[in-house]
């Protein structure tokens, strides 16, 4: 399973912030076991910031666990149908004004491919958020460190490694229209 690390400051010094933490499996005391498919537990417009990072669609299921809903299981259709659902439910919890950042990436299935940064900013802005940042981060690690196979596979069907994350800010109308 993989480990994952948040850490929640204030960096304005106006006063303490309280971060909420929530995993499908949980791998330390302070992260809150949740199933995201059941909803996020906190009170409509309570939130002034939320960060998605949800499994990659070209992740295997084994490095997230074997839960009949970690995101990793379902199929490509079920995994972007779970994504409008969350996107709903992000944006019942935002506070209007608030924002909300989510990590993703495009990645080939198949020798086709799957605009994964595209789809989420269309379903985001289709329950009301407005896109207001896009944040590419290259990260060489994935290629310098791929294993063999990784690296073979890429010349064999000519694709090239993806190492472009995309983060994607969204804001809620401070309205909350």
């Amino acid at each position: 399973m993989q480990e994952s690390h948040c850490l929640g400051t204030n960096i304005n010094g106006s006063g303490p912030r309280t971060v909420y933490l929530y995993d499908l499996f949980p791998i330390k005391s302070d992260i809150i076991q949740n199933d995201i498919l059941n909803g996020i537990p906190l009170r409509d417009d309570t939130a002034d910031f939320t960060l998605l990072d949800p499994p990659y669609l070209n992740v295997p299921a084994k490095y997230y666990g074997d839960h009949p809903s970690a995101l990793s299981r379902l199929s490509e259709m079920e995994w972007f149908e779970a994504m409008e659902f969350i996107a709903r439910d992000v944006w019942r919890i935002t506070k209007p004004g608030g924002r909300v950042a989510i990590l993703t990436n495009d990645y080939l299935k198949d020798k086709r491919f799957i605009p994964v940064g595209y789809r989420m900013l269309s379903l985001f802005e289709e329950v009301g958020f407005e896109a207001v940042a896009l944040i590419l981060d290259v990260h060489n690690n994935y290629v310098y460190n791929s294993n063999a196979f990784i690296v073979a596979n890429a010349k064999r069907f000519r694709y090239r490694l993806n190492a472009l994350r995309q983060i994607i800010v969204f804001g809620k109308n401070p309205t909350g229209d």
